[in-house]
């Protein structure tokens, strides 16, 4: 069995002014003690260039929220994974509140992680249940059916290139 580094990302969601956040960046960078964990920050999409910036030669990893499946086309709004190449080493894909707001489906979460991977991105790729699933007693199998989308899509050989992060809904918010 592989030892797996352990990962913490925050998800900064749709917070924070251009200044508060590159502040709070380099706050962390400047603060972050000696851990046995990988840390990344994850701003919104206009604050991945500065806050970049503030992080180079940190230890801290920069991650987007959210990537496209598609790598190019007629997709307003949507940013694809090779957009982000070069300027964030993780994704968030499939998070709760984007497979609500945006309908998004396990399929479509699977084709973000594989876009993700296919651009050298590291998907963190979230899974997890409802509290009426789970006092339904169906949280594992809706997990399961969420994981085997994202194997789908992806491959088994690509597991290593991934993060599965479990995140029940109900836990959050």
């Amino acid at each position: 069995m592989s030892h797996r580094t352990r990962l913490i990302a925050g998800n900064w969601k749709m917070n924070l002014e251009e200044w508060a956040a590159v502040e709070l960046a380099g706050s962390i960078a400047d603060g972050l003690p000696s851990v046995s964990a990988e840390v990344v920050v994850c701003p919104p999409f206009p604050w991945l260039a500065p806050v970049s910036a503030v992080l180079e030669g940190s230890s801290v990893k920069l991650g987007a929220q959210d990537c496209s499946a598609e790598d190019m086309g007629a997709y307003t709004g949507q940013v694809s994974a090779s957009m982000l190449n070069g300027l964030c080493a993780y994704v968030i894909v499939g998070h709760s509140e984007r497979r609500r707001d945006c309908c998004e489906s396990d399929e479509l979460v699977g084709r973000k992680a594989r876009s993700a991977i296919a651009a050298g991105l590291t998907p963190i790729a979230c899974v997890g249940e409802s509290l009426e699933v789970r006092d339904s007693g169906q949280a594992l199998a809706w997990v399961e059916r969420q994981v085997d989308a994202i194997v789908d899509a992806v491959g088994k050989d690509a597991l290593d290139s991934l993060v599965i992060a479990y995140e029940p809904i109900w836990a959050i918010g």
